[in-house]
């Protein structure tokens, strides 16, 4: 029995011809691919416009920001990071409480961190900014008081 086989299937070793382009024929996907590219085009825009608005947010961010507080006669700059880099203050706190001049200066502070998006103070980390124990402990060092008394 002589079995007659057929011969391996041959390699494209060459270049192969494309498909015809669905952009250019009247075929029947030609719609559905224009709709589809637009969207995709309209998709990677607004991922550009998103993504440079991410690159301005974050050079702002870095360059640090102001806050102001007793219409600016109180003024915190902070860092990127929202930690104090300075403050300055105008002759409109002559006359100011100590409890007013550190309301106005949170205030300044807080409308700087407001304008780097981050989030404001707790209220229990405004309580704890007149508790001093390390000043205190120092200080009773220094002075030789019992560090209970």
């Amino acid at each position: 029995m002589s079995e007659t086989s057929s011969p391996p299937p041959r390699l494209a070793t060459g270049p192969l011809s494309l498909p015809p382009n669905p952009m250019q024929s009247a075929g029947p996907n030609r719609d559905t691919v224009l709709e589809i590219r637009e969207l995709v085009l309209a998709t990677m825009e607004k991922a550009m416009a998103d993504q440079a608005a991410s690159m301005a947010a974050v050079a702002a961010a870095a360059a640090g920001a102001t806050g102001e507080g007793l219409d600016g006669a109180v003024q915190v700059r902070v860092d990127g990071k929202g930690l104090i880099a300075g403050a300055s203050f105008g002759p409109e706190i002559v006359g100011l409480t100590p409890e007013e001049l550190r309301g106005e200066t949170l205030a300044a502070l807080e409308d700087a961190k407001g304008r780097l998006g981050l989030s404001p103070l707790r209220t229990g980390d405004l309580a704890d900014l007149d508790t001093r124990p390390v000043a205190d402990a120092i200080m009773n060092l220094l002075l030789g008081k019992e560090s209970g008394a």
